[in-house]
């Protein structure tokens, strides 16, 4: 599903409620402003006010109505974004949506981005963080934010925009987003540096068995399976009119609805067994592929299919051979790969996938 539906006129009662918490900030830096940004609800005097978000439109002024201010979008990405400054001098800092686009990073990347997340949060005197409660990426990283930062919650509210009359035109996937909440921060514990909350970062994120593969980044923990996957013996997608044949590689198209399935290559019936027993399985899946157009996500399905596990997405890189490295905590209970359609609506994807190969953490010996 694509964020157009962040554009809805009812959802920017998000915006106007942050606002009425910063009335009193002169410095406020806002991630994720896409094209709402906070900029155009507040109403009281400040000195500067940053945006940034990857699909921002740039934007420059240096007054409002008037009056002297510094006004900036930055399309940039969090880990693009030069904090320094920011951590020296008073600010509020507001993150509406919150979401980290975890599918664009492997695990590595992703804990550096929520790192630095955390410790530009607690240096803010004031943070207002809002996202929909059924978003499960969201909500795992409020739980990590309130467990690392333990601040006080000075507000908490419940905004529930699923029975508004504007919503009975949207899809249920949309309505499920409509339920948010909205939290003001205080009296944040202070993070002086990424490496003091890592470690502990690390196990919220993916529990502490995993942790150590994550922050070693070490291949040695894992071991190879042979055969796991046959790309010949693909599955036809869920979705019409995705497409595939295999002709030196698997060759994919996607259907032009966003997070569309399009292939399922599943696990040899072999290497299942490597992924049972009684504890987690760690392992690490990579993908060679070509993406021609588009975009796709490439992740592992589980059985029941509701969610995909270690995803990531690969823009298009015409003729360049592309390199993906999955990781998953627990890869018991998953059927294969799948591959889809990324996030761009109206948009065929062709890719053409080489090799898939999987990893897996050798069992742990008792006693």
């Amino acid at each position: 599903m694509s964020w157009e539906y962040l554009q809805y006129p009812v959802l920017q009662v998000r915006q106007e409620l942050a606002a009425h918490f910063l009335r009193g900030s002169r410095r406020i830096l806002e991630i994720g402003g896409y094209k709402t940004p906070l900029t155009h609800f507040l109403t009281h005097e400040f000195d500067e006010v940053v945006v940034i978000d990857p699909l921002i439109e740039s934007y420059e002024a240096s007054e409002r109505g008037g009056r002297p201010c510094s006004i900036r979008h930055l399309a940039l990405d969090l880990d693009e974004f030069d904090m320094e400054s920011w951590l020296k001098k008073p600010f509020a800092c507001v993150f509406c949506g919150m979401d980290l686009n975890r599918v664009d990073k492997s695990p590595v990347e992703w804990l550096r981005t929520v790192c630095q997340f955390l410790l530009l949060l607690s240096h803010a005197d004031i943070g207002v963080i809002e996202y929909p409660v059924n978003w499960q990426s969201s909500v795992q990283l409020f739980h990590v934010l309130l467990s690392i930062l333990q601040p006080q919650l000075a507000a908490d509210i419940r905004i529930d925009l699923s029975r508004y009359p504007d919503a009975g035109t949207v899809s249920d996937e949309v309505r499920s987003r409509l339920v948010r909440r909205l939290v003001v921060l205080r009296n944040s514990d202070k993070v002086e540096k990424i490496q003091d909350i890592q470690e502990r970062v690390a196990r919220a994120l993916f529990g502490s068995h995993a942790a150590k593969v994550v922050l070693d980044l070490s291949k040695a923990a894992l071991r190879a399976v042979a055969d796991a996957f046959d790309i010949r013996n693909y599955k036809v997608g869920f979705v019409e009119p995705a497409r595939a044949e295999f002709n030196d590689g698997l060759d994919v198209t996607t259907a032009p609805l966003a997070w569309s399935f399009a292939v399922l290559i599943p696990f040899q019936p072999s290497s299942q067994a490597s992924l049972q027993g009684t504890t987690a399985v760690m392992a690490g899946v990579e993908v060679q592929l070509y993406v021609e157009t588009g975009e796709v996500g490439i992740g592992l399905l589980p059985e029941g299919g509701e969610s995909i596990s270690g995803e990531r997405l690969i823009k298009a890189a015409p003729g360049q051979l592309q390199t993906v490295e999955l990781f998953i905590p627990d890869a018991r209970g998953h059927i294969g790969v799948m591959c889809r359609n990324g996030r761009l609506d109206n948009t065929v994807s062709k890719a053409r996938i080489v090799k898939i190969a999987l990893s897996i953490a050798p069992p742990q010996r008792e006693g």
